[in-house]
């Protein structure tokens, strides 16, 4: 006889509930074992037929009865051997997994006569209890029971009287126990019977044996489960907290009684204004707020969206959405509420939450309306009741695993408003390339996009003696052209000055800074981290030099230069890190700038460094050379060619 192991589920016990649910795929298991376990007779020597089949399901296997024709140059066991190992050969072969615990099917050659009894007290364990009359020691135990599986421990247990000589057998897997134990009951092994029956154990240990050979399903599905538990008490809380975050539930302002309270208490102790205040003054500012005040008019299927570049538009954008929009509370805080949800979800669970979203905005706008009426009632009434959605942050720099799936689902969501006429979704960002998501999910629409532009000398000047007095700092022309029209640094040099600094030692201040920024992202210097640069430094020093006069430099005229090599991607890689900007004309790129007006004057700090400004020269001119002279050679040998 042969016996096949896993063939069937083992049987724990009675509570098993594995077979009532199984019961319908007998016969396909059945099917498989006599159709694709036993390898064909025409397959295997010795004129080999299979006799019957039959299932041990307690055990897990099954017996093949079968019978052959010795040649007269095999013995017994040669023939045999050889039987059992073509079959071991045919299941390795068509790689057979069972789909119960996608676990290999191994055969053995039965060499005893199997105890076939169904007792419903005795069930398979790791354990099994070994009776012999005969001599046998702990090393010939493992000889023989090795065959079947890893042994954790063998035990010899002192003999009583006149009974036979006991040893417990304790495999690491049941599955080698049971074979074992199919396969040498009743065997006679070197003058040496064996009869092997199954130690008996506690219950309970039978269910952590079972849960201990099934981790990677156990696992999974606790895991599942945990998620399944959380997902059902925390999913409520998060849409809750969203719809009331949307609808502004807990805002003071959305209650009269609440709103009087605070004017009486807080607003007589200050007089701080409870509302943000608007940039007024900033001459580029006012023309991109009237720009979005107009896309703001117009339905969202016609303007969708746009993107800038600058994290300052903030400001500037909450004025607008204060008299645009009566429903500014879709905003950033409802949209880090589903940011921080997919965070740490894979690509379909962020799809879906933030899809699912869309249910929640519909129930907030039906809400918003709701006080809007009541707001037309006491007499305001806006003309645009379309709502706005404004996600900061986009493609920002920070990376994680899970960020470009983070990005497309935004966008994702962002189409399904646009393209449904339910509301306009403004983007801020400060990378270069946020576009090309958006117009990915949006191919039939125009993508709306202002670029913020550093301010004039006038508007600077403006912005600075909005916050400082003029007839205290009279003079401040020549540190407000050294520092530029971006705001964060004008905003820096003012908060220096009120620390009670000099306009020119805040200046110097400012530009170390600068130039310690320079040095560290364009040069490499003091990199803790072992990052790649996508540029060379003499790649930079070369940009450097021509962009130090003030003036911008010709894009076309850096990209044919030695060092660039007529690539792009050098000038993108300096653009991602806002060391430099690039201006385009016509639809392409025209002309290179500094990425901050205060990199002008570091630029000039850092070519006034005599020493780092001569090393660079050197690497500079070595570099050159090295090329020309390899295009001199290039040259003489397509001479010498011609020559010859």
């Amino acid at each position: 006889m042969l016996y096949f192991d896993n063939a069937y589920p083992l049987k724990m016990g009675w509570w098993d509930f594995r077979y009532p649910i199984m019961k319908p795929g007998w016969k396909s298991l059945e099917l498989k074992a006599k159709t694709e376990l036993i390898p064909p007779e025409a397959g295997m020597p010795f004129a080999f037929k299979v006799g019957g089949i039959e299932p041990r399901l307690k055990d897990g296997g099954m017996f093949v009865h079968f019978s052959y024709i010795r040649p007269t140059s095999y013995t017994t066991r040669d023939a045999l051997k050889e039987i059992e190992n073509r079959c071991e050969q045919h299941l390795v072969s068509h790689n057979h997994y069972m789909w119960f615990n996608l676990q290999k099917v191994r055969a053995f050659l039965v060499k005893g006569t199997p105890f076939l009894e169904d007792m419903a007290s005795r069930y398979p364990n790791k354990k099994i209890r070994i009776e012999f009359t005969g001599d046998i020691n702990v090393e010939g135990l493992y000889t023989i029971f090795r065959k079947y599986g890893k042994i954790i421990d063998i035990t010899l247990l002192p003999q009583v009287g006149n009974a036979p000589k006991q040893a417990v057998v304790q495999y690491s897997k049941m599955r080698a126990s049971t074979s074992a134990k199919s396969c040498l009951h009743g065997a006679e092994v070197i003058s040496v019977k064996l009869s092997v029956t199954y130690e008996k154990s506690l219950q309970g240990n039978v269910v952590m044996a079972w849960v201990s050979d099934h981790a990677k399903i156990i696992v999974p599905a606790v895991a599942v489960a945990i998620a399944g538990l959380s997902l059902v008490i925390f999913d409520p809380i998060r849409e809750f907290c969203m719809y009331a975050k949307v609808t502004q539930m807990f805002s003071i302002d959305e209650y009269r009684f609440l709103r009087w309270l605070r004017k009486e208490t807080v607003g007589r102790l200050t007089r701080a204004s409870t509302q943000p205040l608007p940039a007024k003054g900033w001459h580029e500012r006012e023309i991109d707020e009237a720009k979005l005040r107009n896309w703001l008019h117009v339905p969202p299927g016609l303007a969708p969206s746009f993107s800038s570049q600058l994290q300052e538009i903030l400001d500037s954008l909450t004025a607008a959405l204060q008299e645009a929009s009566p429903t500014r509370g879709m905003s950033n805080s409802s949209v880090d509420l589903i940011l921080k949800r997919i965070e740490a979800t894979v690509e379909e669970r962020a799809r879906h939450a933030i899809l699912h979203t869309d249910e929640r905005t519909y129930r907030a706008t039906r809400a918003a309306r709701k006080r809007r009426e009541r707001d037309i009632a006491a007499g305001w009434c806006d003309p645009d009741e379309i709502p706005v959605v404004v996600i900061d942050g986009f493609m920002c720099k920070k990376k994680s695993e899970h960020t470009k799936v983070l990005w497309a689902r935004l966008a994702e969501w962002a189409a399904i408003l646009v393209e449904n006429h339910l509301a306009h979704v403004i983007f801020v960002t400060d990378n270069v390339v946020a576009s090309k998501p958006l117009a990915k999910v949006l191919p039939n629409m125009p993508i709306e996009t202002i670029m913020l532009s550093d301010a004039t000398l006038e508007s600077a000047l403006e912005f600075v003696y909005k916050h400082l007095d003029k007839d205290e700092y009279p003079d401040l022309d020549k540190p407000v052209q050294t520092i530029g029209g971006r705001l964060t640094d004008l905003e820096l040099f003012i908060q220096k000055i009120k620390g009670g600094m000099t306009p020119e030692d805040a200046v110097l201040d400012i530009l170390a800074r600068a130039v310690i920024e320079v040095r560290k992202g364009a040069f490499d210097f003091n990199n803790a981290e072992d990052k790649v640069l996508g540029w060379t430094p003499l790649q930079f020093w070369t940009l450097m030099k021509k962009l130090s006069s003030g003036e911008p430099a010709h894009f076309d005229e850096l990209k044919v230069h030695p060092l660039f090599r007529n690539e792009d991607a050098p000038f993108a890689a300096l653009e991602q890190a806002e060391l430099i900007s690039i201006v385009h004309k016509n639809g392409r790129p025209f002309a290179v700038r500094p990425g901050k007006p205060i990199y002008t004057a570091a630029f000039q700090n850092i070519l006034e460094d005599v020493g780092f400004c001569a090393v660079m020269e050197i690497e500079s001119t070595s570099r050159l050379q090295k090329e020309e002279m390899a295009n001199v050679a290039k040259w003489e040998a397509e001479l010498k060619d011609l020559a010859s």
